[in-house]
C-alpha cells in the first residue's frame, strides 16, 4: 500500500487553494476598477467665446464627489501652466500662462459640471489636459485643444 495523500483530502486542498486566488483576484479588481470609476472626469466640451476667451466644460463621471478648491473659483484662481485645484489638476501645454478660473468651487456630485474660462489670445491655439488628482493621468487623459 502507498503512502501519501488521501483524495477527498487532495479535493479539499485544491477547493482552498481556488477560494484564495478567487478572493485575491476580486481584491485586486475591486480595488483596481474603484480607482478608475472613483474620482474620474470628463472633458465633454470645449469652445472659443469672444474670440479671446477659452471655454471647459469639465463632468464629474465617476462614482464620488470631486473636491474643487475655493481658490480656483476666484477671479485668476487658476494660474500658471498647471494648476491644482482640490481633487483636480489642470495643465495649459500649448499657449501663454493660464489666468482663467473655475465657474464653482466645493463637492463636484457625480455628471455635475465645472466650466474653466481663461485667456486665449485671438489667432492661437490653447490646450488644456485635466486629471483627476487622485487617479492620475490614466490611459486616455483629458485634452481640450482651444483655437481662438
Amino acid at each position: 500500500m502507498k503512502k501519501g495523500i488521501t483524495p477527498i483530502i487532495a479535493v479539499i486542498i485544491l477547493l482552498l487553494i481556488t477560494v484564495a486566488l478567487a478572493g485575491l483576484a476580486w481584491a485586486f479588481l475591486s480595488g483596481y476598477f474603484t480607482g478608475l470609476t472613483g474620482k474620474t472626469i470628463a472633458v465633454v466640451d470645449y469652445s472659443c467665446i469672444g474670440g479671446t476667451t477659452a471655454q471647459v466644460i469639465i463632468r464629474n463621471s465617476g462614482t464620488q464627489s470631486i473636491t474643487l478648491s475655493a481658490g480656483c473659483a476666484a477671479a485668476g484662481g487658476v494660474s500658471g501652466t498647471t494648476a491644482t485645484c482640490g481633487d483636480i489638476t489642470i495643465t495649459k501645454t500649448t499657449g501663454a500662462a493660464m489666468n482663467g478660473q473655475l465657474s464653482s468651487a466645493g463637492p463636484l456630485a457625480t455628471s455635475q459640471n465645472v466650466i474653466l474660462t481663461d485667456a486665449c489670445a485671438s489667432g492661437t491655439t490653447c490646450t488644456y489636459r485635466v486629471v483627476s488628482a487622485s487617479a492620475g493621468i490614466g490611459p486616455n487623459p483629458n485634452v481640450a485643444t482651444v483655437t481662438c
